[in-house]
């Protein structure tokens, strides 16, 4: 049976010998490609990058992986932008042969239709980041940015990393998680979607709302490590995998 894959949250480093980045390689070597027509990556492919020159610079095991499989099998790859790898650009896109998606995708796999999205838009109760989130995503703060000496990049954006795990931390975890009004009103925007997929949480789990007339399903895919989670989407719908893995 044909099928299509979908991950998000990998959180992959720059070291190839760190036991994520090995755990996604040995995932990606486990699969027989010629069954697979897509791989969606719902964002935070990378834990953060820091450009495209920098990233391609001595490409990680992963990223030639990737590669690979895009370039000689048929499966084709799809990246959406997540909130720690937003400086992701058309450079690499093309090193991978990746499509792109726009923070809301919807799509049609197989008969059945589905929204797909990082996840952090639904975090509406979260202000603080919703700000820092238009910021981060405006192209003339991500240009001059990307402009700045690579050595000066990485250290202002360790800075900025390290803050925001700070404040992170400080924070409600209620807050930090999915508004369900955002999640309607979402579906509201597309009435004949019945199917949402999503990440950014780190809380793998399948939401039910609505009635038995108009059922609304929301999956949520956990992150790579302890919650490593793989959506297998076939003629049947939406099979969740879970991926024994010990840090």
């Amino acid at each position: 049976m044909r099928k299509s894959l979908i991950i998000s949250d990998i959180h992959l480093t720059a070291d190839n010998a760190h036991p994520i980045n090995q755990h996604f390689v040995e995932f990606l070597e486990s699969q027989d490609w010629s069954q697979i027509d897509r791989l969606f990556i719902l964002g935070d492919l990378f834990d953060v990058w820091f450009g495209d020159d920098i990233g391609l610079e001595n490409p990680i095991q992963a990223i030639l992986q990737l590669r690979e499989i895009s370039l000689k099998t048929s499966t084709q790859l799809f990246i959406q932008i997540g909130n720690r790898d937003f400086l992701i650009g058309t450079r690499l896109l093309h090193f991978l042969n990746a499509q792109k998606l726009e923070d809301i995708h919807a799509t049609k796999l197989y008969g059945q239709e589905y929204l797909m999205l990082h996840g952090d838009l639904l975090c509406t109760d979260d202000i603080g980041y919703q700000r820092m989130r238009k910021v981060f995503h405006c192209r003339l703060v991500q240009k001059l940015f990307l402009a700045l000496p690579a050595r000066m990049r990485l250290n202002l954006a360790k800075k900025i990393q390290s803050k925001t795990k700070q404040q992170t931390s400080q924070k409600n975890s209620h807050i930090m998680d999915v508004n369900e009004s955002a999640v309607s009103a979402l579906f509201a925007n597309y009435p004949d979607i019945t199917q949402m997929l999503h990440g950014h949480t780190h809380k793998p789990d399948i939401h039910l709302s609505g009635d038995e007339n108009s059922l609304k399903r929301r999956y949520v895919l956990g992150d790579w490590g302890k919650n490593t989670t793989v959506f297998e989407v076939t003629e049947m719908g939406v099979c969740v995998k879970h991926l024994p893995f010990d840090i």
